[in-house]
């Protein structure tokens, strides 16, 4: 999960992150000491936090975020496309010879199977 931290703390562990991602805000959960870290990057940068979360899919399709548990995160440097692009080409993965890898994705965001 990816954004700015706009807001962080509480009174017990774990405490409350508030991450805000464009229009999107997501309150997820940290350890107090994790929080601390993500702290120095308040209003600042664009972080990505990994964890275990549960969603919920709706009938229209939609996934609905329930609870996020944190329990990593990194700084997410600023890059230019092609850098992105070329970073992306270089890994090695099992998609790259998917005839198209974006129908592919739909598949599994609609919930159908993988080829």
């Amino acid at each position: 999960m990816l954004g700015v931290p706009i807001k962080i703390g509480g009174e017990k562990d774990p405490v409350p992150v508030h991450l805000e991602d464009g229009a999107n805000k997501h309150i997820i959960s940290a350890r107090r000491s994790l929080a601390k870290e993500i702290a120095e990057y308040l209003f600042s940068a664009v972080i990505r936090v990994e964890g275990s979360g549960r969603w919920i899919r709706h009938a229209d399709g939609e996934w609905e975020l329930l609870s996020f548990q944190a329990e990593t995160f990194r700084l997410v440097e600023n890059a230019d496309i092609r850098t992105n692009i070329n970073q992306l080409r270089a890994v090695q993965a099992k998609w790259k010879s998917l005839d198209d890898p974006l129908a592919e994705l739909e598949r599994i965001r609609r919930g159908g199977k993988v080829q």
